[in-house]
């Protein structure tokens, strides 16, 4: 762990290695954690320093031990380092995909450490992708959560310096204005709507209690009218006409919509609108 955070990536493999080889013979469920906790050390260490094979390997180790034992934790862990591994060869899709699975995982047990890498992942992952704004909400989300721990977004080195290329890459891409507004929003998230917003997926009624959006987060009369019809596809000239309101008008209450959902675009706002069908009248 020592090499890791200095940096020292080939010492930190040999490390892992030797201790998950001695532990490897050991049988009983105290010396079957802390081989786990080898393997998983040596599979983020191998993602890396791009030996996707060699973490993808232990990763598999990792699965067959945690989920014969219902584990999520530690295959939790394993997943991000995997995703991470792919995002390095250029499979950003697959990668999106294992990371979203160990965000799942990690937040079953509430380890807000596991859940902040895995949400700034997949914001890399959202810029290489071509969503920069969403990539921008998911940065502000993870900054939340390193605040909420008094930590740095990023431990390790190798891990801090994509951090602050991602960061310079997304402010890039959106302007320093949008990005900032996109960052913030996923500052303002709560750690759950963070989760979901970064698993692609809004809170259901269900999950609100009461079948209504949180506390912060109901649209004016007005607002929901506007959110109906962007559902439905209308350009903001469209919803003018319906509305019998100007585009200028309907541009504000689009930017004020986005801004109270803590949402990145339009096509976010219809899912929304899915998971809160009959509300805002």
């Amino acid at each position: 762990m020592v090499a890791m955070a200095r940096g020292e990536l080939e010492a930190a493999e040999q490390g892992w290695q030797y201790a998950a080889d001695h532990l490897a013979s050991e049988e009983g469920g105290e010396y079957l954690t802390w081989r786990v906790r080898a393997l998983a050390g040596l599979a983020m260490t191998k993602g890396m320093l791009g030996d996707l094979d060699g973490a993808t390997r232990c990763h598999e180790r990792i699965v067959a031990i945690c989920e014969a034992r219902g584990e999520s934790w530690f295959s939790g862990f394993s997943l991000w380092t995997l995703g991470l591994g792919l995002w390095r060869h250029g499979e950003a899709g697959a990668a999106a995909e294992r990371l979203r699975e160990g965000l799942t995982r990690v937040r079953r047990v509430n380890d807000t450490f596991a859940t902040g890498y895995c949400v700034e992942a997949l914001g890399w992952v959202a810029h290489d992708l071509g969503d920069p704004e969403r990539a921008a909400v998911l940065l502000g989300a993870a900054s939340r959560l390193s605040k909420a721990m008094g930590t740095p977004p990023a431990v390790f080195p190798e891990l801090s310096a994509q951090h602050e290329l991602y960061l310079e890459r997304v402010r890039t891409s959106l302007g320093e204005a949008r990005f900032s507004a996109a960052f913030d929003r996923g500052e303002r998230l709560p750690v759950d709507e963070g989760v979901a917003y970064a698993l692609g997926r809004p809170r259901r009624p269900s999950e609100s209690g009461a079948g209504s959006p949180p506390a912060g987060r109901q649209l004016t009369r007005r607002e929901r009218q506007v959110a109906d019809l962007l559902a439905k596809g209308l350009s903001n000239r469209d919803i003018a006409a319906a509305l019998v309101i100007s585009p200028r008008t309907v541009e504000g209450h689009v930017d004020h919509i986005l801004s109270k959902l803590g949402l990145s675009n339009r096509a976010a706002v219809a899912d929304w609108v899915a998971a809160y069908p009959a509300l805002g009248e």
